[in-house]
């Protein structure tokens, strides 16, 4: 009995803590200027920052998706070797030089 009383009071505090955290971070938001119309102000009270969007704080970043997609029934194709029709170092060097 004295140790389920405890472990809630331990998980009461817990969470009276993260709500202060949470009024602190809410309490310290911009203040929005005057004269701003309606949607201005909307979009700056629920822009995505960190002071903006408190619940977030605490939350890990997601992780980042793989830089190339692969399909498993894809057929592959051979590209032929490019071919490259440019100006020539010598050639470049020489126009540099004289």
């Amino acid at each position: 009995m004295k140790r389920a009383l405890k472990l809630g009071i331990f998980v009461l505090t817990i969470v009276l803590i993260m709500l202060g955290f949470n009024c602190l971070f809410l309490s310290r938001g911009e203040k929005a200027p005057k004269g701003l119309s309606d949607g201005e102000r909307f979009h700056l009270k629920t822009s995505l920052t960190r002071r903006g969007v408190p619940d977030n704080v605490f939350s890990r970043r997601p992780k980042k998706p793989s830089k190339y997609k692969t399909y498993s029934g894809a057929k592959l194709i051979k590209l032929p070797k490019p071919e490259y029709t440019g100006m020539s170092l010598e050639v470049f060097w020489e126009s540099v030089v004289s």
